[in-house]
C-alpha cells in the first residue's frame, strides 16, 4: 500500500473571500440533506454543504453543445470603434493601449496600462492575498456591476459570481519587488515584456472576479482535462479584472451554445456519492487529513463519439494541509452511479 499525498487540481482555493452559491435548497423529490458532517475513516472527513439549485428535480437534462461564435465585428463596432485589426485573417485588434482577441469561442481583453494586475496575479498565490473584502478607495459592488455590464455587452449574460480576489497596493508592490530580482528582468523590461512601476503612492488596487457560466440553472465546471487521445476539453470560465479606471483585463474561456436536449440523467441520493468518495480513497494511506468541504451539482463538458455535451455530475471539493500549505482538489462523480468520472 503506497503512501499518498493529494495534489492541487486547478480551480483555485476557498481560503480567499469567495462569493459562493449559498442559496441552494433541497431537491423536492429526493432526500438530499443541506449539510453532511461525517467521518469516513482516519484522516478522511466530510463537512460540507450540498449545493443544488431550487429548480432541479429528480432528473437533469443532458445538453448537446458546440463552441459559441462571438460576433467580433459587432463587439468591436460597439465597444471599440477606433480599434484597428492587426491581422487580416484573425480577430485580433489594437485600440490605443489595449488589445482584444476573439477566437475559438474565447474572448481576451488586456489594457497594457493596467497589466500590473494580471502580471502579478496567479491563482496559485492565493495564500499571499490580503484578507480584506474591499479596497478602501474602490467599491466592490460598483466594480462588480461594471464587470457584469461589460460581460453582458459581449453576449455573456447567464453568469454567476463564483469568487473574487482583492489586490491591494501592498500585495502588488511586494510581488513587483520580488519579480525585479529575477534573472533577465531588465532584458524583459527593455523588450516591453515586463512592467516598470516605481511610484506606488497613488495605486488603489483592483478586484479580480471569477464568474461561472450557467445553463439550465447549473454552473458549468471550469476545469479542463486531457482525454486519453490527448485532446484538451475545456470547461467555461470567466475572469475579469476591474481597477479604478474600469476594465483592466478579461479572460473568457470556451463559451458554448446549446444545440439540443439529448436525454437526461436521474439523480440518486447522497449515499451513492459518499460510497464513491470512500472507494476513491479506500486503497490509499492518507498522511495528511483530508476534508471534503463542498459537494455541488454542476454540468461538465464531455466529448462522446465526437460530440460535445453538458453532462450533470457531482463536483466534490476537498482540502488538505500539505507541508504547511492548504491545497485544494476537485473530483467528479456520476450522478446516477456515484462512480468517479475519469476522463483521461
Amino acid at each position: 500500500m503506497k503512501k499518498y499525498k493529494m495534489t492541487i487540481i486547478a480551480l483555485g482555493t476557498v481560503l480567499l473571500l469567495c462569493s459562493c452559491q449559498k442559496d441552494a435548497t433541497l431537491v423536492s423529490t429526493l432526500e438530499i440533506p443541506e449539510h453532511i458532517t461525517k467521518e469516513l475513516e482516519e484522516n478522511l472527513n466530510i463537512d460540507t454543504d450540498i449545493i443544488i439549485p431550487e429548480k432541479i428535480q429528480s432528473e437533469v437534462e443532458i445538453l448537446e453543445i458546440e463552441p459559441k461564435e462571438l460576433d467580433a465585428k459587432d463587439i468591436m463596432s460597439r465597444l471599440y470603434p477606433n480599434a484597428a485589426a492587426l491581422y487580416e485573417d484573425l480577430d485580433i485588434y489594437q485600440d490605443e493601449e489595449s488589445t482584444i482577441n476573439i477566437s475559438d469561442a474565447n474572448y481576451y481583453y488586456d489594457d497594457d496600462n493596467e497589466r500590473i494586475y494580471s502580471r502579478f496575479f496567479t491563482e496559485q498565490q492565493e495564500l499571499l492575498f490580503p484578507t480584506a473584502s474591499n479596497l478602501e478607495e474602490l467599491d466592490v459592488e460598483a466594480s462588480l456591476k461594471e464587470a457584469k455590464s461589460y460581460l453582458s455587452s459581449i453576449g455573456l449574460d447567464s453568469i454567476a459570481l463564483n469568487k473574487y480576489y482583492v489586490l491591494n497596493k501592498a500585495f502588488l508592490e511586494e510581488q513587483y519587488n520580488k519579480a525585479k530580482k529575477n534573472v533577465g528582468w531588465q532584458k524583459d523590461v527593455d523588450a516591453g515584456r515586463e512592467i516598470v512601476k516605481e511610484d506606488w503612492d497613488d495605486e488603489k488596487g483592483a478586484y479580480i472576479f471569477n464568474f461561472e457560466v450557467i445553463e439550465n440553472d447549473l454552473p458549468i465546471a471550469q476545469g479542463g482535462y486531457f482525454t486519453k487521445d490527448n485532446e484538451y476539453i475545456s470547461g467555461s470560465s470567466i475572469k475579469i479584472c476591474c481597477s479604478e479606471n474600469g476594465i483592466a483585463s478579461v479572460e473568457s474561456i470556451k463559451n458554448y451554445s446549446i444545440k439540443a436536449s439529448n436525454g437526461s440523467k436521474k439523480l440518486t441520493g447522497m449515499e451513492t456519492v459518499i460510497e464513491g468518495i470512500e472507494h476513491k480513497f479506500s486503497n490509499l494511506i492518507i498522511e495528511e487529513p483530508i476534508i471534503i468541504n463542498q459537494i455541488r451539482l454542476v454540468y461538465q463538458v464531455q466529448k462522446i463519439k465526437g460530440t460535445l455535451y453538458l453532462i450533470p455530475v457531482w463536483e466534490v471539493q476537498y482540502l488538505q494541509q500539505c507541508e504547511g500549505i492548504m491545497e485544494k482538489g476537485t473530483i467528479y462523480f456520476d450522478v446516477e452511479t456515484g462512480k468517479e468520472i475519469v476522463m483521461y
